[in-house]
């Protein structure tokens, strides 16, 4: 990347480059502050401190307003393995088996 970085599909960074652009962003924001030029650092500097692409630094900067703080990259993909949001969950087919007789035998159950 421009900031002397490099990108390989399908690889992540390691924790250590996590808590690292996480510390830099942090102490970026502090002198942000102090500085009184706002309270969101420069993600480009950010960026080009650390190596990695804003677009990470980005990320890091939402894991630490969502999360309040660094996810392991384990817990991540442990986390995709799970279904989540609205219809994710489908049922079995004995589970529909179970519901479609239950509606036949009351169809004011649905």
């Amino acid at each position: 990347n421009q900031n002397g970085g490099y990108y390989q599909r399908g690889k992540s960074y390691s924790m250590e480059t996590k808590l690292l652009v996480a510390a830099t962003y942090l102490d970026f924001k502090e002198r942000a502050i102090n500085d009184g030029t706002g309270f969101r650092p420069n993600i480009s500097h950010v960026a080009a401190a650390c190596r990695v692409g804003w677009h990470y630094v980005e990320k890091i900067e939402s894991e630490l307003y969502c999360e309040g703080r660094i996810i392991a990259p384990k817990d991540i993909y442990r986390r995709r393995d799970v279904p989540s949001g609205p219809g994710s969950i489908s049922l079995g087919e004995e589970d529909s088996f179970v519901l479609y007789h239950l509606y036949r035998k009351e169809p004011t159950r649905s």
